[in-house]
């Protein structure tokens, strides 16, 4: 009707053929492209949105003629971790966490979860897993530390079945001083009971010189192959990164600088990030502008150790030891004789 209206009556009109009435449907099919071009310029100088964000937005209060810009605000969820520090116990896994903290590109939760190392969990869906995960955002990379998976039987393939393309993280040591850290610990924990751990000796050996005892726990966590072949059964080798905890206590920036490209993030935890804490011997990770070490209830100092029971450790893990070290392709900052 509008164009009947404004446009010249010859053209509508032509008493002596129907082509006059055709002329303003074909103007329309003609001119109906450019209109829309010319709303769409006028509608986007109004509004911008940058089409790259996700989450929720919210505008911006005008005071000028500026065309509002509407910006986005990533939103924290609860959602499955990136990664798992899955161990192994007393091979620096706190320490780890810590430094990997430290990267503003990744959210650490801050206790360990054990929702796959204890049998209340087994059979209980994805929700109540991510229930006690914090809350993060799109853009961060979450990471949690359960030690007790690595030692596990059933983490690894329960794990598979419902994060099966999470990356692992292990971190390990050399398996003697993974075992006086942990008789160490355990003395701690039992040194106000009647329970007695003056020496090492009384749990590592077998009673009247019947060798090492395999049986106790102490010995046993410093296997790491026989654990490691439960892992690679299950999961991809490349989907597990194995730390040597040693490098990372001696030059921290080498053993993160591995992990960050592992994990597909920007280098940033770099040596100027670092300070050596001279009365415990190891570094402490700078963030915010402080310095953050671990705990008094880490580092403990060694004893000394009678040499027979060293060299008796040392002949017992070599088998496996080097099992290992076929398993995941490397070698380690750990002594020649420990072999």
């Amino acid at each position: 009707k509008w164009m009947e209206k404004w446009l010249p009556y010859r053209i509508l009109v032509n008493d002596s053929n129907s082509m006059g009435r055709a002329v303003p449907k074909l103007f329309i099919l003609l001119i109906s492209p450019v209109l829309i071009v010319i709303c769409y310029i006028v509608y986007t100088n109004r509004l911008t949105v940058p089409l790259a964000s996700t989450g929720t937005y919210k505008p911006q209060k005008s005071h000028s003629n500026v065309p509002t810009v509407v910006e986005f605000e990533d939103v924290k969820t609860r959602r499955p971790p990136d990664a798992i520090i899955i161990g192994a116990k007393k091979c620096g896994t706190r320490a780890l966490l810590n430094f990997l903290n430290a990267h503003p590109d990744i959210k650490a939760a801050g206790r360990e979860i054990h929702f796959f190392d204890k049998e209340e969990y087994y059979g209980k869906d994805l929700e109540v897993y991510l229930s006690m995960l914090p809350e993060v955002s799109s853009n961060k990379v979450l990471i949690e530390k359960t030690p007790g998976y690595f030692l596990s039987k059933k983490a690894p393939s329960w794990m598979f079945s419902m994060l099966p393309k999470v990356k692992l993280l292990l971190i390990v040591r050399d398996p003697i001083d993974r075992v006086i850290s942990d008789y160490l610990q355990f003395k701690e924990k039992f040194s106000n009971t009647t329970i007695s751990y003056n020496s090492i000796e009384n749990i590592v050996y077998l009673p009247k010189g019947g060798g090492i005892n395999d049986r106790v726990n102490i010995i046993r966590n410093s296997m790491y192959c026989i654990y490691m072949e439960s892992w690679l059964k299950v999961f991809p080798r490349e989907q597990i990164h194995v730390v040597d905890g040693d490098l990372l206590i001696h030059d921290p920036s080498s053993a993160l600088r591995g992990i960050e490209a592992f994990l597909g993030l920007k280098p940033f935890l770099t040596k100027d990030k670092f300070v050596f804490d001279s009365r415990k011997g190891f570094y402490c990770i700078r963030k915010d502008q402080s310095d953050v070490c671990l705990g008094s209830s880490k580092g403990r100092p060694h004893p000394q150790v009678d040499g027979n029971l060293l060299k008796d450790l040392k002949k017992y893990f070599r088998e496996c030891n080097i099992n290992f070290t076929h398993q995941t392709n490397m070698s380690f900052v750990w002594s020649a004789s420990s072999w």
